[in-house]
């Protein structure tokens, strides 16, 4: 079954750029990934030891709940609530964080209308969270829990988390034979606003479960930028390196891990020191030590290098980007050099982005994304992968049209993933199997719940009934003209001249016969017409 996405943070995914209502449209994105295992307590397993399948573009609740309390008092009541009683998805994430966050004694309890929902604590990772805000502190362990728990493929693994932190601590002397592998670690903030998120490889390669866990491996394939080795040894290669993100180590885990690749403590760039590191092993299969030679199956190969840049460059980790407070946005799989900002007058903006050509794009309220400025329709002005708008359709104040990162083609995107071009992002093969653009589709009360029938695209809520959707996708009208489904009927809906970003949703009509029912044949007497809700 599909999920509707709930959208993690703004600067997380390419779909959350879209989350607010704007014009009564309003994106549910979806994802088809799910988990298929049964929740394991503390009493049948030791605590370091746990599933992965958590999947970073579903976290859009976490901004909020850092203000206050993580208790069953705090959650009722609020849309978040409404979120978890309609969303399988949404629950499987919190149900990892509430894991993460809270003591093996604390229960968060969530009612619906017809059923209840119990999501108990286990590492206590968020010490403090049960009686008042999730400080710095706190932010930061439950992040790299979260990451060190985040799947590429949404398939379980068991993984044994160490760390500096009750709750974590070393490899037991009884679990060494079993997880031997250190496959790296984990830091950074998902409750920033723009998040920070970073892995690093450690020295442990196995093929079989590297297969399923493709964090730490080059190429960004999971949102998360991959810096590099964690320390003298490249897992990935096996080979020596001189350059590498931690300061060291203790007890079988990493410390001290930097956002930058370099010897540590020689950058010339602005770096952070993380102390709140998660690292993780993996159990250690058959395969280990041989299959590599015996079957011909090839390390991955890392990306080719990328020149350093300002705002809007092509990166792939912060090495890559020039500035004081620039960073790599490796949300979207397509790296963006880029910084937090907030609206302004153009000259506002370019001043506060670093640069003359840079604008600040609005993603939600409150918050921009510096990029640099762009021409629509003119090649050239952006890089491969990248789109110019001005988010047109979400935006609340006129933006200078910037570039951000969105596919045409399965070129733009790493090896192992594929360009879906509805939306732009790199991933799984596009699934064309479900309802298309211009089709109704049905959401639950709240507008949060996956579609009855899932959509080719995402469903898009388009009039005050929460549970009124129409199918649609975003496209690249400088790359394609034509919507994906239905070309002839459904055109795009952009802006000519002053943005790329088209939206294929209405298809046009002459009567009620031409739409699937329940839509209506609407428009002007003289003019065109589409099919909407009635």
């Amino acid at each position: 079954m599909r999920a509707a996405v709930v959208i993690l943070l703004a600067i997380l995914t390419w779909p959350s750029r879209f989350s607010d209502p704007v014009d009564r449209l309003t994106r549910i994105s979806q994802e088809v990934r799910s988990e298929n295992t049964e929740p394991q307590t503390s009493s049948d397993k030791p605590r370091q030891v746990t599933s992965n399948c958590v999947e970073l573009d579903r976290l859009s609740f976490m901004g909020a709940l850092i203000l206050q309390p993580l208790t069953t008092e705090t959650v009722a009541g609020t849309e978040l609530a409404e979120v978890l009683t309609s969303d399988e998805g949404a629950r499987g994430i919190f149900k990892y964080l509430v894991e993460c966050a809270l003591p093996p004694d604390a229960v968060v309890t969530i009612s619906g209308d017809s059923e209840v929902f119990e999501f108990f604590g286990d590492m206590d990772l968020g010490e403090g969270w049960q009686t008042g805000p999730c400080d710095e502190a706190c932010q930061e362990w439950v992040s790299a829990c979260l990451l060190a728990r985040t799947n590429a493929y949404g398939i379980p693994v068991q993984i044994y988390l160490t760390g500096a932190k009750p709750g974590l601590g070393p490899l037991l002397p009884e679990d060494a034979d079993t997880y031997f592998v250190r496959e790296g670690a984990f830091y950074g903030n998902l409750f920033h606003s723009p998040g920070r998120q970073y892995a690093c490889r450690g020295e442990g390669y196995d093929p079989l479960y590297m297969t399923f866990r493709a964090c730490t491996l080059p190429g960004n394939l999971c949102g998360i930028q991959v810096v590099g080795p964690c320390g003298e040894t490249d897992g990935n290669t096996g080979e020596k390196v001189e350059d590498f993100a931690c300061i060291g180590e203790e007890n079988g885990y990493f410390t001290g891990c930097h956002n930058r690749l370099d010897r540590p403590g020689t950058s010339d760039k602005p770096d952070k020191v993380w102390t709140r590191v998660i690292t993780v092993y993996v159990r250690g299969s058959g395969f280990q030590g041989g299959i590599g030679v015996g079957c011909d199956v090839e390390k991955v190969e890392p990306p080719a290098p990328t020149p350093a840049g300002g705002v809007g460059h092509a990166c792939q980790n912060d090495d890559d980007c020039l500035g004081e407070c620039n960073f790599c946005d490796v949300s979207t799989y397509l790296g963006m050099c880029t910084a937090g900002c907030m609206d302004g007058l153009p000259e506002e903006e370019s001043v506060a982005c670093g640069a003359e050509n840079a604008t600040c794009l609005s993603i939600s309220e409150g918050y921009g994304q510096c990029t640099n400025t762009c021409e629509p329709g003119v090649a050239g002005t952006c890089e491969p992968g990248q789109i110019c708008t001005g988010y047109w359709i979400s935006r609340t104040t006129p933006d200078t049209p910037g570039c951000v990162p969105f596919c045409s083609e399965d070129a733009h995107c790493p090896v192992g993933s594929y360009c879906n071009r509805r939306f732009g992002q790199c991933g799984p093969p596009e699934d064309n199997s479900y309802l298309k653009d211009g089709e109704p589709c049905i959401l639950d009360a709240v507008g949060f719940g996956a579609p009855e029938v899932p959509c080719n695209g995402g469903c898009f809520r388009i009039t005050d009934d929460p549970t009124q959707g129409i199918c649609g996708s975003y496209i690249n009208v400088a790359h394609t003209t034509q919507c994906p489904d239905d070309p002839e009927h459904v055109k795009p809906l952009v802006p000519v001249g002053e943005d790329e970003m088209g939206i294929c949703l209405y298809r046009t009509c002459k009567t009620d016969a031409d739409c699937t029912a329940p839509l209506k044949c609407k428009g002007w007497a003289l003019g065109p017409k589409q099919c909407e809700w009635p």
